[in-house]
């Protein structure tokens, strides 16, 4: 085995397809990038890093593709996001369903029918690509592989970037990032509109004489573009993660125009939303505005759309005895459960509450969910219950959840998961932080060594602690 001269940390067979491998500890991805770059190398280069995967494609030293264990960003997510396709568009076609997690598909779907330019689909497809690279771009932990592949194996985009260009655009964002970060530390920080003190100018009146304070003329508002459409998305209680996953301009743009706006007195950090305990407000003592919770659909078309559909037993439901089942159909259902588990418990409590109003915040609050992640709206929120029927009946239907429905799991966990976090914050006000705590821990008791059938290894006391800590 020979050492690269230009990469360190992994190593490559002359005699054989090139392979390479190593850790990320000992060699960044810049580096690895510009030695494939150099090469003019074909093939995969397979990135290990925490819990997730990433593929990255490259041709003749050119990056063409990118996939991922956990395809967050899906093409018409990001379309509709730009304003190039209507989301009643979509749900027209029966190919966004049937080409779910496969963007290349569905793209030229798009382009063949004449819904969608082909130049403004490749803009998307090279966006999505350098989001998904960037940031690993930094990451110490993990390691990587890279396999030679003949052209006519590889799976490629209608796109080449330059990985030298790519690498300057990311010591850019680097520099900027840990600026960034020092205001804007995580995806859970909540920001809020800032009210400066009105400026105050004394001017003599010209007719009596006599010196008057004033308020001061305000100068012109400037903002680019994409710091006016961030800007209109602060509620003051969705986080900073949620909002970069509805912005079109991706994650660094998103906390840079952020960012911006705080430097320019237009935002403030109201806190983060678990530690300081931020929810939408208290219906008992703000009324709820429905003028803005306005999804693209709700509960009833799920249970329309799942009626005569399928018709298997839920697994989420409890024995008959009133335990916990040991084995859950999906980490889906699995969440489900235990999200229903922890709103009946709290509504059980005098503090809490159990009536109309409680009801209707809860699927209020679903709402809210499905706003930023639309495609979770396979789940059903039905009363205090969240149903998963219809994607227990997909996933048996097609014998796992495999690369089909990967996507639209990892949506539905990250959904209940905002969900919870908003039920917990309201709890925590009406119970204290403290007594809701002990409620969820009494509540992920009962789910320690509970398993999936389909799904793989899934901890959701493990999801549910981080998400608290």
């Amino acid at each position: 085995m020979t050492n690269s001269p230009n990469v360190s940390g992994f190593s490559s067979n002359d005699k054989r397809p090139m392979e390479l491998e190593g850790s990320l500890a000992a060699s960044s991805l810049p580096e690895i990038l510009q030695f494939l770059s150099l090469g003019r190398k074909s093939g995969e280069l397979t990135l290990t890093h925490q819990s997730e995967t990433l593929v990255i494609t490259i041709l003749r030293g050119k990056i063409v593709n990118t996939r991922t264990s956990s395809q967050n960003t899906q093409i018409a997510h990001m379309l509709v996001n730009r304003g190039l396709i209507s989301q009643e568009i979509l749900d027209q076609l029966p190919e966004t369903r049937r080409y779910a997690g496969n963007d290349e598909k569905l793209g030229r779907f798009l382009v063949e029918q004449g819904i969608l330019d082909p130049e403004r689909l490749n803009d998307c497809l090279r966006f999505q690509i350098e989001e998904e690279i960037w940031p690993l771009f930094d990451a110490k932990e993990g390691e990587f592989k890279f396999e030679n592949r003949r052209e006519s194996e590889l799976v490629t985009q209608p796109v080449q970037i330059d990985i030298e260009s790519l690498i300057m655009e990311g010591t850019r964002r680097r520099d900027e990032w840990e600026v960034i970060q020092q205001i804007i530390p995580n995806d859970r920080i909540v920001l809020m509109a800032a009210y400066p003190e009105p400026l105050l100018e004394e001017t003599l009146d010209p007719k009596t004489g006599v010196t008057v304070t004033r308020p001061k003329e305000y100068e012109p508002v400037d903002l680019r573009p994409d710091e006016w459409n961030v800007l209109a998305m602060i509620d003051g209680f969705q986080t900073v993660g949620a909002i970069t996953r509805k912005s079109p301009i991706g994650k660094f743009e998103t906390y840079h125009a952020l960012y911006a706006l705080i430097e320019g007195g237009y935002l403030q950090v109201k806190g983060e939303i678990l530690k300081d305990r931020i929810c939408a407000p208290d219906f008992r003592r703000i009324p709820i505005d429905h003028g803005n919770t306005s999804p693209r659909s709700n509960s009833d078309t799920v249970v329309r759309r799942a009626t005569g559909a399928f018709n298997i037993k839920s697994l989420i439901s409890k024995e008959a005895n009133g335990e916990h089942p040991n084995v859950y159909h999906t980490p889906v259902s699995m969440m489900a459960r235990f999200v229903s588990d922890c709103i009946e418990a709290f509504i059980q409590t005098p503090e809490f509450g159990n009536g109309p109003g409680e009801r209707e915040f809860c699927f209020t609050q679903w709402q809210s969910a499905l706003m930023t992640y639309p495609e979770a709206d396979i789940v059903a929120s039905t009363g205090f219950e969240l149903n998963t029927n219809m994607f227990d009946g997909f996933v048996e239907v097609n014998g796992g959840i495999g690369r089909e429905l990967e996507n639209c799991s990892s949506v539905c966990l990250q959904a209940m998961m905002t969900y919870f976090e908003n039920i917990f914050g309201l709890a925590s006000q009406r119970l204290g932080q403290k007594g809701a705590r002990q409620a969820i821990q009494r509540l992920l008791d009962q789910f320690r060594g509970a398993s999936v059938i389909y799904g793989g290894d899934f901890n959701l006391v493990a999801s549910i602690e981080d998400a608290l800590n």
